[in-house]
């Protein structure tokens, strides 16, 4: 553990990089020269010791008035994430002043607001405020103030028709009493307290921001979504998938209940009829707003890209106590229980030893906070890569749950071998107390009967309905008895999957051969000869003889999965294609002629010799 306070690294970090450096230089210098060092408190603290930052009063360094501290006044921020050495005579006199009994920056004796300053950004102190203590209240009601300011000193002509409000932090006729929510909101005039933007906080993980838009909004925003909804579903759609996967769309009727989606869930053209059919009446409102928990969803995809991280560096590996009977003395003998083996003549040995392993509680931990994320994160992605963290985790790692006061204890006793695991098991501890459930191991026996398709047979019939819908003469599971002769030949017919007749003057005459596999890596040898003698068969079958020069596999499109063609000894070839399922799948859910017209051409190139 380093004993030298981060203030002091920051400060050799500039003195050592020529009295100026960015954020970024900061970091890369301390961690070269101290080790492992939280990031984001090294971010924090070269803040508070900028003397020209506002927002460093919210930190308990600079939260109380007070004249120039050499320990905390040693920075000067010249730009965006750039600091340089602080030099009174350079940059003048910066001190911490007391407005309206509340700390402010001061230069050369004047208070600097914090609306001169370009830059704002909540920090995690303002996310713990809802203590019950009046000071905590008031410092996070203060940022949203200078939040307000900030907003109508910088958005211009944006909010010109509204009135804005900064929520009060305590509870009306009760003393002593504070809310356990803070917000912003913007008002339009000759409302009756209508937000037509709105930013809360409501909790440690829950920032807020809405933006509502009604029938009684003359702004051109609002002209053009309407011009959107009203105009072309399909664009207005792809619009709103821009937006990040776990915000919420909604149509709300002042006073009930709204009507919402939540974008990573897909966005139907019914409920965008809805969203039509509403929005021009003067009860309703349509809304934009990220309102579930978007903190905690960052979290999440923290812990993930951690987890990554940890896992390309190599998990680490503990000594862990055993007491087993074994067929060999390993460690040490425990009589007592050799006893009861020789009294019981059971030929084994009990013995207690160490073993290097993976299961140690560092990575229980970890393992505890994916599987909370796989089971309670709202975003589909995020779920699906923390399970698939979580099952690679589990095969070496016991799922154990770890008890808070374990925690703890763990993670205040860090050493040079784990230190590594300080900053995920923080990411841990925040999710796992979050999560709110003491044993997310409890209950995981699960009595379901499990359901399995069969993906070769939905693949195929898939494909065989794409091809009937989009094309004449096409016959799936063309059955012919493969061999003749003695004995028995079983039950085995030539089937390709698909074959595309045509009607001439000599009969009816096998044009192409599809063969449907659903294979997530290349096809094999055994599927050119199946396509080889399916092209030898059917070309005897033809009238004359007529001649089939090749045939097509189709596989769905998977990464590392190639396509190309195969030619046998005798000239014939076999074209591998890759298609693309979901995007297939999209057409056919979007209803839209146009693109059932694009996928007639894809199904038509599927069957196209590669050149």
């Amino acid at each position: 553990m380093n004993s030298i306070p981060i203030r002091e690294m920051i400060k050799n970090a500039v003195g050592d990089l020529g009295g100026k450096a960015s954020y970024k230089q900061i970091i890369e210098w301390i961690t070269t020269k101290y080790g492992d060092v939280n990031h984001n408190t090294i971010k924090t603290q070269t803040m508070a010791c900028s003397v020209n930052r506002t927002s460093r009063v919210h930190l308990p360094e600079c939260g109380k008035p007070r004249g120039f501290d050499s320990r905390y006044d040693f920075l000067y921020q010249t730009e965006s994430g750039q600091v340089e050495l602080y030099d009174p005579q350079k940059h003048g006199s910066w001190e911490i002043k007391e407005q309206d009994g509340k700390a402010r920056i001061a230069h050369n004796g004047k208070i600097i607001s914090s609306s001169d300053e370009d830059e704002f950004y909540f920090v995690e102190k303002d996310f713990e405020s809802f203590t019950g203590v009046k000071e905590d209240h008031a410092n996070l009601f203060s940022k949203f103030k200078d939040l307000e300011s900030i907003l109508k000193n910088n958005l211009g002509d944006s909010f010109k028709d509204s009135n804005s409000n900064v929520g009060n932090y305590w509870k009306r006729g009760k003393k002593n009493t504070y809310k356990n929510f803070q917000w912003l909101g913007f008002d339009r005039k000759n409302t009756s307290g209508h937000n037509i933007f709105q930013v809360s906080i409501n909790s440690p993980v829950n920032l807020s921001v809405m933006i509502w838009i009604d029938s009684s909004s003359k702004n051109e925003f609002k002209e053009l979504v309407s011009e959107k909804i009203n105009g072309n579903h399909v664009k207005f759609i792809e619009l709103l998938k821009t937006l990040p996967p776990f915000y919420y769309i909604g149509i709300q009727k002042r006073d009930e209940k709204p009507n919402e989606i939540q974008v990573g869930d897909g966005i139907s053209s019914e409920f965008i009829e809805t969203i039509k059919n509403n929005f021009e009446k003067n009860d309703h409102h349509f809304y934009i707003a990220s309102h579930k928990s978007t903190l905690l969803n960052r979290l999440h995809v923290h812990l993930i890209s951690k987890c990554e991280e940890l896992m390309k560096q190599g998990l680490l590996k503990s000594y862990v106590l055993h007491a087993e009977n074994s067929s060999s003395i390993r460690g040490k003998l425990l009589m007592q229980h050799q006893m009861l083996n020789d009294a019981m003549l059971k030929p084994k040995f009990f013995c207690e030893f160490d073993e290097l392993e993976y299961d140690s509680n560092e990575n229980r931990v970890i393992l505890q906070a994916l599987t909370i994320v796989e089971r309670t994160s709202d975003n589909v992605d995020v779920r699906m890569k923390a399970m698939d963290l979580a099952q690679k985790l589990s095969g070496v790692v016991e799922k154990t749950t770890i008890s808070g006061p374990e925690r703890q204890r763990m993670m205040q006793s860090y050493s040079r071998q784990n230190l590594r695991y300080r900053d995920i098991h923080l990411v841990c501890e925040q999710i796992i107390q979050e999560s709110g459930i003491e044993d997310i191991y409890k209950g995981d026996d699960s009595y379901v009967v499990p359901v399995f398709y069969d993906m070769n047979e939905l693949f195929e019939t898939f494909v065989q309905n794409i091809f009937k819908i989009n094309r004449k003469g096409v016959e799936t599971q063309y059955s012919e008895k493969a061999w003749a002769g003695k004995g028995d030949l079983g039950p085995r017919r030539m089937k390709p999957d698909i074959t595309i007749w045509e009607q001439t003057s000599t009969g009816k005459v096998c044009k192409q051969i599809i063969d449907v596999k659903y294979k997530i890596k290349d096809i094999s040898s055994g599927d050119l000869y199946q396509l080889g003698f399916y092209m030898h068969e059917f070309e005897k079958r033809n009238p004359n003889e007529e001649s089939i020069s090749h045939a097509f596999a189709i596989t769905p499109d998977f990464d590392n999965a190639g396509s190309g063609s195969y030619t046998s000894l005798t000239g014939k070839k076999v074209f591998v294609k890759r298609i693309d399922v979901k995007d297939c799948l999209e057409i056919i859910k979007s209803q839209d002629m146009d693109k059932w017209n694009k996928l007639e051409e894809k199904a038509s190139k599927w069957i196209e010799p590669i050149i």
